[in-house]
């Protein structure tokens, strides 16, 4: 039995006498429940995300993807292994279910005040207390739209219940990314309570509305440009993985300029030109994702680093083909991105390298199965070099 420990002196006893399988169903149900209502399971005619391209970026988009983009995100920052199997899963998984089956308690004890203006509403702005940045962006905004894309997916692909499966992928990938950013933490964690019960799930019921989902895709354009997911050898580690999101305001006066961001571990924004062909030019400049660091030994209480950031990206009606991204990071300093469908008699296939500030690099190939194999070759700085920072319970 795992005890939690609070922080304020009081031990919460016997929170975790359920099996953590049972949790984890309940967790995931609870989602599921959120969705019931018979109009929210009507399925859309024009699909508004998912169009089925065999190029760029949606040519890689499945629900696999989805899972390691989303679930593994914060294993991009500097502090982190890229090892998937070095986690303590079992552990940061039963920290943050028992937060979710005991969300009122934690989020008390906290201070809801404290809890709903850093993490809730738009009211802190220091770097150590704007949790609700994030919170809008990836999880409201982007859980959102992958809710939607992924729906699509499966009706695309004959799946019955979409929207259900659609849930529990995203619902999977959510647990797994705040159990990575428990960092081995037993003790309160409010963040996970409000990124799952708020915006997750608020996500998902605002995308579920055919006329949000009309808006997103038509008056602003929104889409899912994550990269994807290569596997190393010899050095077995997860690279050029990552959830990020663009988005396109096309001005009033000349609609083929548009205001851009290109959002996830990145905070970007910038101008994009697109053709009538359908081609685009999209540049933005920012910041980048550093650090997750822990600040307290018993909470979840991650402090994020940014760097300035500047991306070119290329796309075709909406689906990236190709980028390049430079960032002052470690590891990731330069990275390029070619996806599928650009080079002529292998349209299946694709590429991505990245190279350090130490002139070491990892390069690979990627497929329309949406993941690749590749190499690293050299150390890229504090992703391969430093141990994983974890708390743990004394």
């Amino acid at each position: 039995m795992v005890q939690a420990f609070d922080p304020h002196g009081t031990d919460v006893k016997d929170t975790m006498k359920r099996p953590l399988a049972l949790q984890l169903t309940a967790a995931l149900l609870a989602a599921v429940v959120a969705l019931l209502p018979a109009p929210l399971w009507a399925q859309e005619a024009e699909p508004a995300f998912y169009h089925g391209y065999d190029f760029g970026s949606e040519s890689t988009y499945n629900p696999a993807t989805v899972l390691v983009n989303r679930g593994w995100d914060m294993m991009q920052l500097g502090d982190t292994q890229r090892d998937p199997w070095h986690f303590d899963y079992a552990t940061n998984a039963a920290n943050v279910l028992d937060n979710l089956a005991h969300a009122p308690s934690r989020v008390s004890a906290e201070g809801w005040r404290r809890f709903l203006s850093r993490e809730v509403f738009p009211l802190s702005f220091t770097p150590g207390t704007a949790r609700w940045v994030p919170n809008y962006t990836l999880h409201l905004l982007g859980g959102g739209q992958t809710f939607a894309m992924l729906d699509e997916w499966y009706q695309a692909h004959g799946v019955p219940l979409p929207k259900l499966w659609s849930a529990l992928t995203l619902m999977s990938a959510a647990l797994v990314n705040e159990s990575i950013e428990n960092k081995g933490v037993t003790g309160r964690n409010t963040d996970c309570i409000a990124d799952i019960l708020v915006f997750d799930l608020g996500g998902m019921l605002l995308f579920s509305s055919p006329a949000v989902r009309r808006f997103f895709s038509r008056q602003l354009e929104f889409f899912d440009w994550s990269t994807p997911p290569v596997l190393t050898w010899p050095h077995v580690e997860l690279h050029n993985h990552g959830n990020y999101y663009a988005a396109r305001w096309p001005l009033p006066f000349a609609k083929q300029i548009a205001l851009f961001s290109y959002f996830g571990t990145w905070t970007s924004f910038g101008l994009s030109y697109k053709r009538e062909d359908g081609y685009g030019v999209s540049v933005s400049a920012g910041g980048a994702s550093t650090k997750l660091i822990g600040s307290q030994p018993n909470l979840v209480e991650n402090v994020v680093t940014f760097v300035p950031a500047v991306g070119l990206f290329l796309d075709r009606r909406g689906s990236l083909l190709a980028s390049i991204k430079v960032a002052d990071i470690p590891d990731y300093f330069v990275h390029a991105q070619l996806y599928p469908g650009l080079i002529p008699r292998a349209k299946w296939l694709g590429g991505f390298a990245a190279v350090a500030k130490s002139g070491h690099f990892v390069a690979g190939l990627t497929t329309t199965l949406g993941f690749g194999l590749g190499g690293r070759f050299g150390e890229m700085g504090a992703t391969s070099a430093e141990p994983v920072r974890a708390w743990t319970r004394r």
